[in-house]
Formats: structure tokens, sequence, C-alpha cells
């Protein structure tokens, strides 16, 4: 999916642009109502979480950074930065996006992915669209969680992948093209990455608990050197920790496996 990125600046008001959206996207979701700019700010802005207090961005980075999980809310600020073997050996925690510029000069560039709804107005928008997607389901969380991995499925149109593996084989792929910090709605290629991110955004959103687990599991597959690139969203239905698929069948869920060590 061919995008440009919006301009660095603040985010437009006003209503939204059918031209930033595939068309088929639009013909799917154009004819559902958001409802008024105050009200869905009212939502979006206080999921309903478990967590009392939201982490910093900075923190929130850091604790994914180090920990390879992240099971608190997405704040705004928040960024995913892969942490490939160079990066690894010159920061212990996370760079900043300070840090990060200054070392593209060294030539070390980064795979970073942002998630600033202030600047990214595709973003704010599918903030706005889950909550009219899923009004009414707050007892039905299987009903929920398929219909943010469907949003989060037709936004990033691509063609089905084989396996976890062939994914992050594809992510790697672009890395090239998508090198840099990238708005989270602002990216060409949508993996497993940015879905992954873009899925617990959405549940965040709607007070859907969720958590993000960086690796590829161990199911019988070759072992994959690049594991630390994949990126998954875990579940818990019926107190069942699931896996969501949002590459090959998007919406399905699967038991979740130990994961390659990073």
């Amino acid at each position: 999916m061919e995008e440009t990125r919006d301009d660095a600046g603040p985010a437009e008001q006003g209503p939204p642009n059918a031209s930033w959206w595939p068309s088929d996207f639009v013909d799917k979701f154009g004819s559902v109502s958001l409802g008024s700019h105050e009200e869905t700010l009212s939502n979006t802005e206080s999921p309903k979480s478990p967590y009392q207090d939201v982490l910093s961005s900075q923190t929130a980075s850091q604790v994914l950074w180090q920990t390879g999980m992240l099971l608190e809310p997405i704040p705004n600020g928040f960024y995913s930065v892969i942490p490939d073997k160079r990066l690894k050996e010159i920061f212990d925690d996370i760079p900043t996006l300070d840090e990060l510029h200054a070392i593209e000069a060294e030539g070390v560039k980064a795979d970073v992915i942002l998630v600033d709804t202030s600047k990214d107005k595709k973003l704010s928008m599918l903030k706005q669209l889950i909550v009219a997607l899923v009004k009414g389901l707050n007892s039905n969380p299987a009903a929920m969680i398929k219909k943010i991995a469907g949003l989060v499925s037709d936004f990033y149109k691509r063609p089905p992948v084989e396996s976890p593996a062939k994914a992050a084989l594809e992510e790697t792929s672009h890395m090239f093209d998508n090198r840099g910090v990238q708005l989270l709605g602002q990216i060409k290629h949508g993996s497993c990455r940015p879905r992954a991110i873009l899925f617990k955004v959405l549940a965040d959103t709607v007070g859907l608990e969720s958590r993000l687990v960086v690796g590829l599991s161990i199911d019988g597959a070759v072992e994959c050197v690049d594991s630390y690139k994949h990126m998954s969203v875990i579940v818990v239905l019926n107190s069942v920790e699931l896996l969501v698929d949002l590459m090959r069948i998007p919406a399905s869920c699967y038991p979740d496996q130990p994961r390659q060590s990073l």
C-alpha cells in the first residue's frame, strides 16, 4: 500500500480525507458513524485499563526494549526500536530519538515506529473508527478481538503469507525502504511489527487488555536468526493466553507457545 507520510507538524483538524485510504477500505468502513470529536476523545483518552497509572512514553518504550514484552497501555509518544546487535552494543537502555538521529552520521540507522496521534492523522482516525466498530461489544471480548484484528488487516492490506518465519523475512526485506522514524499510520508495508503495535493501540483505546511480545514462537519451525525483528500480540480469553494472527488468517487465535531467546 503506497502512501506518503504526513508533514511532521500537528495534524490538521477537520473531516477525514478519503484519498488517505485504499478504495476498498473506504468502501468497507466509509459508512461507519464516528460520532462527535468530543465523544471520541472521551473514549480514546481514557481506556478502561486495569492499570491506574499509565506509563510515560519513554518508560513504556524502555520496557519493550528491555524485556521484549509490554502489557501496559501504549501512551502517546511511545516508540519501538528493533533491538539489533549494533544498537545493543552501543546502548544499554533504549536510545532516545535524538540519540538515534545523532548516530546516523556513523552509518547506524535504526528502524523506529512512533505512536503520535498529534502528528499521525490516520492513526487518530483509526482510533475513532474502532470505538464505533466495537460499540456495544464490551461484554464480548472475542468479538472485539475479531473487529480489531479485521481493522488492522484491512488497513495494512497485503497478500497472505505462509508462516510467521516468512513474515519476519518479509519484514527484513523492507528494512531498507522503511528505516528511520515512521509514524505508525504512515507505514507502507504492514508486516508483523506495525500490525501488532496497531492492534495494541486500538485494543487499549477500547479497553481490551493485550500484550506485545517480541520473538518467534518455537513450534517446530526452523529457528530464525532474526527472531528479535518479529512481534506478536497476546490476548486472554477464558483465562487462556492466545496469540492473535494478524498475518495469515487475521483474527484467528492460537494458544501461545514458548519463544526463541532474543
